[in-house]
């Protein structure tokens, strides 16, 4: 029989249960990028605790994992409902590079120190890449992700050197490959990387600017002999990104992504 005023012992370890994913949630928000088992010891809890609930937010879409780190993902970005989503607005973009390059066409975010493909159009069943959408990639391996790294934030740069690297590939850079190429990548404007990620594969991206951030990058994927043909590519992905910069620009697009349009420091 249950006490009036009293909660049944179920719904009481219910709430116990919520509250304790909302203080992991919090802290994964509030530190930015931060490994599983330091938020076990910031807030006293088991790490193996911190792995289940950690299991169901990435689940449920509201973290993000790359490298044995956690973040927030962009849902938990404000975004007003009146406001364009950066993928509306990419998405005929997209479509009109994939067909006039016949190379699958991808659009990346920054997300803290990893980057995700908000949608791709894929060329062909041979374009075999890491990138797809919704997936997660960290910031230093190919040309998709160059831009975002080349306009990052100095302690974004240096959270990614001084973290783990995976190596996909033997042409994957390391730390110091990375700090020497970053000055090229801005002056030039376009990252061009082959086998970094895939063998055989390569990219070439460019960064698309808003309010002075780096919004997204846009890059096409396929073949490494086919992306170095930069006299055909480059100037058809700089005319995409000034029709990316101009649907930016628009008043209803101001919030197209994260809060105030910018992206997430």
């Amino acid at each position: 029989m249950t006490v009036l005023g009293s909660r049944p012992a179920a719904v009481v370890g219910q709430l116990s249960s919520l509250q304790q994913g909302l203080r992991i949630l919090a802290h994964i928000q509030s530190v930015g990028s931060v490994p599983v088992s330091d938020v076990a010891r910031a807030l006293d809890v088991p790490t193996s605790t911190v792995y289940r609930y950690v299991t169901t937010l990435v689940d449920s879409g509201y973290v993000i994992r790359v490298d044995g780190r956690v973040m927030p993902s962009e849902l938990l970005a404000a975004r007003t409902g009146a406001s364009a989503h950066l993928v509306d607005l990419a998405a005929g973009v997209l479509r009109s590079l994939r067909r006039d390059t016949g190379l699958t066409a991808l659009v990346t975010v920054r997300v803290h120190t990893v980057a995700v493909c908000l949608e791709s159009a894929i060329a062909h069943p041979a374009h075999r890449i890491h990138l797809s959408r919704g997936r997660v990639h960290p910031l230093y391996a190919g040309a998709s992700v160059g831009p975002l790294l080349a306009h990052a934030p100095a302690e974004v740069l240096q959270a990614v050197l001084v973290g783990p690297m995976r190596r996909f590939t033997a042409a994957t850079p390391d730390a110091e490959t990375i700090r020497r190429d970053l000055p090229l990548i801005r002056s030039r404007g376009y990252a061009l990387s082959h086998g970094e990620i895939t063998p055989g594969m390569g990219a070439l991206g460019i960064g698309v600017l808003a309010g002075g951030d780096c919004v997204c990058a846009l890059s096409l994927v396929g073949d490494a002999v086919s992306v170095t043909d930069l006299e055909r590519l480059l100037p058809r992905l700089r005319s995409a990104r000034e029709e990316m910069e101009g649907l930016l620009a628009r008043p209803e697009a101001e919030n197209a992504w994260g809060s105030g349009g910018g992206i997430y420091v």
